[in-house]
């Protein structure tokens, strides 16, 4: 079979200026917006990340569901137009649903790319969600292990003492009152006798 000649990078340049049109001006109630009809890949990664972050909590790692819609809608508006968004969240939230902007900019971007974003979130999330547990488990396993670790370093220290002994130790703290050396002391008199 004969070797095909290999297609330039300029060619392929000079496709995508003649087929790719970058921005589309739309009206929109009065308004001209502006809507980039492809993300870059740089834009693409800070969508995905922002989306995937705002769905969980900074504090304890906890996973909002009902943060990703709204993540998703904010991230739309800034990323493929010439929307300002307020930093104050409840009304990015008014903006946001209470107007049809989301479905008409979705109606001039490319829909391939946004479908693959949407799927990237769901698989961070997901993989994100999946650490979590693994990590939960891990915790439990390790207190689980030092609990026993516990239990069997007291069987051991109480080994061979019995209830009177134990007794006659509380006793001699009543008595005289809470002292390290004395507590050692009792300890070590009661255990010799145990020993012996």
């Amino acid at each position: 079979m004969a070797k095909t000649k290999k297609i330039s990078i300029n060619a392929m340049d000079k496709v995508v200026k003649s087929s790719h049109t970058p921005f589309t001006e739309i009206e929109w109630n009065g308004l001209n917006v502006t809507v980039k009809y492809t993300l870059t890949f740089k834009e693409m990664l800070e969508f995905v990340d922002s989306v995937t972050k705002t769905c969980f909590t900074s504090s304890t790692n906890t996973y909002m569901p009902e943060a990703k819609g709204f993540a998703i809608k904010s991230n739309i508006l800034e990323k493929y137009t010439n929307f300002t968004l307020p930093n104050n969240l409840e009304h990015r939230y008014e903006m946001i649903y209470c107007t049809n902007i989301i479905d008409t900019v979705l109606e001039h971007i490319n829909t391939q790319q946004y479908s693959e974003i949407i799927n990237a979130i769901d698989d961070k999330i997901e993989n994100i969600a999946q650490a979590n547990i693994e990590y939960m488990n891990k915790q439990f396993s390790e207190l689980y292990t030092a609990f026993e670790n516990f239990q069997k370093h007291t069987e051991e220290m109480f080994n061979g003492i019995n209830s009177d002994k134990v007794m006659d130790v509380m006793k001699t703290l009543i008595n005289d009152g809470l002292d390290e050396t004395k507590l050692v002391n009792a300890y070590m008199s009661h255990k010799g006798n145990a020993d012996a």
